[in-house]
């Protein structure tokens, strides 16, 4: 691989190209640049170029910057006087060749057809791919694309309160509710995950992890009332004339003990291991540690002990419902959506991606989508994610694509690997960790597609603000893959990078 500055009338139209730019470097300019050659060069329709970005917003700016390109090389191929460089290269190449006022004539053709271009968001590519290949991606035509699934979610949220939570599964109810569960907060923190279906959720709680967290969850409670059965009176007067504790009123002020120990004389009573109430936590081993004064010694006991461990117990119980969570939600969301028979937008990159991955015609699709987009171009690469990278990697990598150059697939291909699942890490304290099981890539090369990617500028942080909510609400331990580069380097138009 050979990375140099980016030469728009020079770059091959074949093989895999990524090209790099800073902001405000001219990247929509080099992608129409592009679309141009593909036109004159390559005698592409339109239609044929496909040209995937990110935003309705993004689509329409690129949609019009195109289009007003096209005139301008129309206006020049005529003789009009230009001062772009460009144009004049694209030119002088069409005189040399003879070809001008075939050039003409293709840009023209090209104009008159615009309305007709392929230039898509991401989902807008996959709806079309799957409605114009129903029978090879086996997509039905009477399926509702619905825009949210806010509704759905919560549907399927609510199944999962009422199963856990009602008639005889309602021992964790009130320690959820201590810590403000609620219907609408497993809402956010499912959103808070941005889960796709290869992710990978750890740790994950079996059956048998599950009773056993319960079992010495049992056996700590027992303890608790053995204890508090037995030396009751001793605990109340440690807590009630300790000089070592804080009064204030945050840990041990008299008015507190006495609510703490009806509190603990209620639990115990109650016989349910994880009904820990408000200020459980002001008995156990650390709750004494913390609320003990810096000049005092922490009070030790067999009690508080058994109190922390319930705790931990009782904290790793909630950790694994989580996890139970979020299986429940993938398992229940699809059967919802096939018993609607309705379909989101990232349904679409799904479906998209099953069709071309494990379908019974992924062949002759991938193949239909070549010869319907000849050439593509992937604008805003960074804000793409697996799923997205592998449609495209499956379509043209490795491929007779009509504008093929089978050397530079082959080098480039071992290069860019295909991006790993990610993993995410269910914390205790809602917190959450997001890593690969190998190494992250999203820049990607496949077989007659030039991809675009932006980079920030040295002196800006150098993720999109997509991506730095996501890794605010995940806390990744990997770091964007987009790499900062030298002013001098940033000075220039973009950096192609070829094989």
């Amino acid at each position: 691989m050979t990375i140099r500055i980016l030469d728009h009338i020079a770059v091959p139209l074949s093989g895999m190209n990524l090209i790099e730019a800073s902001a405000g470097t001219g990247k929509t300019w080099a992608i129409a640049s592009l679309y141009l050659r593909l036109l004159v060069e390559k005698e592409l329709r339109p239609e044929e170029i496909l040209v995937v970005t990110f935003t309705e917003a993004a689509t329409q700016e690129l949609r019009s910057r195109i289009r007003r390109r096209i005139r301008e090389a129309l206006d020049v191929m005529r003789g009009e006087e230009t001062e772009d460089e460009f144009l004049v290269k694209l030119r002088e190449r069409t005189a040399e060749a003879g070809a001008t006022e075939n050039a003409t004539v293709l840009l023209e053709a090209a104009l008159a057809e615009f309305d007709m271009a392929s230039i898509f968001t991401i989902h807008g590519f996959c709806l079309r791919a799957l409605q114009d290949h129903a029978f090879e991606s086996g997509a039905l035509y009477d399926t509702e694309l619905v825009t949210g699934q806010s509704a759905l979610a919560g549907q399927v949220i609510d199944d999962f309160w009422r199963e856990r939570f009602f008639g005889d599964a309602n021992r964790l109810l009130d320690y959820a509710l201590l810590k403000k569960w609620s219907p609408d907060a497993l809402k956010n923190f499912l959103n808070s995950l941005q889960l796709s279906e290869r992710d990978e959720v750890i740790p994950a709680f079996g059956e048998a992890e599950v009773a056993r967290i319960e079992d010495e969850a049992q056996a700590a409670f027992d303890e608790i009332c053995r204890i508090w059965h037995e030396e009751r009176e001793a605990l109340s007067e440690l807590l009630r004339t300790s000089k070592a504790l804080s009064r204030s009123e945050k840990w041990y002020r008299d008015d507190k003990v006495g609510s703490l120990l009806e509190s603990m004389e209620a639990f115990v009573a109650g016989g349910n291991p994880f009904g820990l109430f408000d200020g459980f936590e002001k008995m156990t081993t650390s709750g004494i540690a913390v609320g003990t004064k810096n000049s005092g010694t922490p009070s030790s006991h067999p009690f508080f002990d058994a109190c922390e461990r319930l705790q931990s117990f009782s904290d790793e119980r909630l950790l694994a419902l989580k996890s139970e969570l979020v299986t429940f939600y993938r398992n229940r969301l699809p059967e919802r959506k096939k018993e609607g028979n309705i379909r989101f937008f990232d349904d679409l990159l799904a479906d998209l991606y099953h069709s071309l991955a494990d379908g019974s015609e992924a062949a002759a699709l991938a193949e239909a989508l070549r010869n319907c987009y000849k050439a593509a171009l992937i604008d805003e690469f960074q804000d793409t994610d697996p799923v997205q990278y592998d449609i495209f990697r499956r379509i043209y990598a490795g491929s007779d694509a009509p504008i093929p150059n089978r050397r530079s697939t082959a080098s480039v291909e071992r290069i860019f690997s295909p991006i790993c699942k990610r993993r995410v890490t269910l914390a205790r304290s809602g917190a959450l960790r997001s890593t690969r099981t190998g190494a992250r890539r999203l820049s990607c090369s496949t077989a007659s597609i030039a991809f675009s990617k932006r980079l920030a500028s040295p002196s800006s942080s150098t993720t999109s603000p997509r991506h730095r909510s996501w890794r605010a609400a995940l806390i990744l331990t990997e770091r964007h893959p987009s790499n900062r580069r030298s002013k001098s380097a940033c000075s220039k138009r973009a950096t192609a990078t070829a094989a």
